[in-house]
């Protein structure tokens, strides 16, 4: 018996192949929410700097 994945696909079977994905799924994560952290503080940065200049 396999099992379908959302786009058709069968699934690995494999656990290691499996948990690699997810690793890789969880790293991608991680690194995007990094960047909007930062992106958060530039733009947060950026508008406390202009209502203090005014």
């Amino acid at each position: 018996m396999s099992t379908l994945t959302l786009d058709g696909t069968a699934a690995a079977s494999n656990p290691a192949a499996q948990r690699s994905k997810a690793d890789a799924l969880r790293a991608a994560a991680l690194g995007l929410l990094s960047i909007r952290c930062i992106q958060g503080f530039a733009y947060w940065g950026g508008g406390s700097r202009r209502l203090a200049a005014s």
